[in-house]
């Protein structure tokens, strides 16, 4: 009677296995699917039945994983497509997922004298309820894993590796789990606890550089919209200046018929407008690159608002190795915080900008300075700030800078705050 419920639970474990893999890798949803995983389970079980019948069970107990892992391992690098370490994953958290049932099968069975018969018919009750709770509620989220990195996937094996290897080398290869010694039950503990501890070590390292790298990219993309933004309204604007000079020759025939009419006052109105227009529309000249000059127009024109003089030395060439975008975001985050920087500044005598740059054949050099009121922590070389909103600007200027094999430095010394840039 044990023969045949050893059998039987064998048959059931089989087949637990192979749909919790399976459903593992979405393999068990269309028509197709169900045909192949039950193509797969007969094979097993056919090469399963074959060694325990020609070998006996203790055999079959110690090859198991040659005779039913490694196979579902290679079905679903080769057969399905799956990658190495997700496949290696699912198998372990495969086996994993069958110690449940089976520590059921053997508390119920403590109840009545150990008796294994107790136990192989517990373990095969169980079966469909747990298969039903762990398909339903842990699946989806061991399916989510494929869309990690490798590096990500291949910490999902440590833990269950781990088990594996101590599950076979501890209790079926040999009986030392069993034997109770105290070195044996005290290097399982020291196991478990220092690979929970080194899973979640490398885990938690793992989302901080993805955490970072995800704030990176985002920071990038909208600084970058919002450069390419900037450069776009001040070129539609030099594009109306254009249209200003023009048109000149229209504007001066209308304001000549309104003297000839002795309309004096609507032509003076009529020339202020038109001053006014252009002037808005300007772009000022500080170096030959369009992209700078673009810039620098609308942040000058912005410190002007705040009484903020600005004192600039710019030597750059209308081509350089920089990117339009990444330029725009190093001189528009350094502009602007120069500029909050100075709106502290209660004297306003005391408020300037000073901003020189260089280019020497493929390199460009950047230094701008500014008053600053209070003091500047750093963490990271960085200048830091509590602020909500703020301190994205240098952690962006460091991005690109980086980005350029570049260098950066970040210096608050008796009460002036200099940045410098060279890539």
């Amino acid at each position: 009677m044990i023969n045949i419920l050893a059998v039987l639970n064998y048959i059931v474990v089989l087949i637990y296995g192979v749909i919790l893999a399976l459903s593992f890798v979405e393999a068990t949803k269309t028509k197709r699917d169900k045909q192949i995983m039950l193509i797969l389970i007969a094979v097993l079980l056919i090469i399963q039945l074959f060694v325990f019948l020609a070998f006996g069970d203790a055999l079959l107990f110690k090859a198991y994983p040659f005779v039913i892992h490694i196979p579902l391992l290679l079905f679903l690098i080769f057969g399905l497509k799956k990658s190495p370490s997700m496949s290696l994953v699912v198998v372990l958290s495969a086996y994993l997922l069958c110690t449940p049932r089976k520590w059921i099968g053997t508390f119920v069975a403590a109840f009545f004298n150990n008796s294994q018969m107790v136990s192989y018919t517990t373990q095969i009750l169980v079966t469909v309820p747990i298969l039903f709770l762990i398909c339903k509620h842990f699946s989806p989220y061991v399916v989510t894993i494929k869309n990690e990195s490798k590096k990500t996937i291949m910490l999902f094996a440590i833990v269950p590796l781990l088990y594996y290897i101590m599950e076979y080398s501890l209790t079926v290869y040999s009986n030392l789990l069993y034997s109770g010694g105290v070195v044996v039950v005290e290097f399982v503990d020291c196991t478990i606890t220092v690979s929970y501890f080194f899973f979640s070590i490398l885990y938690i390292s793992e989302i901080n550089r993805r955490r970072e790298a995800e704030m990176d990219r985002k920071i990038n993309i909208l600084k970058s919209e919002q450069a390419e933004n900037e450069i776009g309204q001040l070129r539609k604007s030099q594009e109306q200046s254009k249209i200003y000079r023009h048109d000149l020759k229209h504007h001066l025939a209308f304001i000549r018929e309104c003297i000839e009419n002795s309309q004096i006052e609507e032509s003076i109105s009529y020339i202020n407008e038109i001053c006014t227009n252009i002037e808005n529309h300007k772009v000022d000249t500080y170096c030959e690159n369009m992209t700078v000059n673009l810039i620098l127009s609308a942040y000058i024109a912005k410190a002007k608002e705040y009484d903020i003089t600005v004192n600039t030395d710019m030597k750059i060439a209308a081509e350089t190795n920089i990117p339009a975008a990444d330029l725009c975001i190093i001189l528009a985050n350094a502009m602007d915080n120069a500029i909050h920087a100075c709106e502290n500044i209660e004297n306003v005598d005391n408020r300037f900008i000073s901003i020189a740059a260089r280019q020497q054949k493929d390199k460009l050099f950047l230094k701008i300075e500014n008053p600053f009121s209070g003091t500047v922590e750093f963490k990271d070389d960085l200048p830091k700030t509590d602020v909500e909103g703020h301190g994205i600007g240098v952690k962006s200027i460091s991005i690109i800078v980086k980005k350029h094999d570049g260098l950066f430095s970040f210096i608050a010394k008796d009460g002036i705050f200099t940045m410098m840039v060279s890539m």
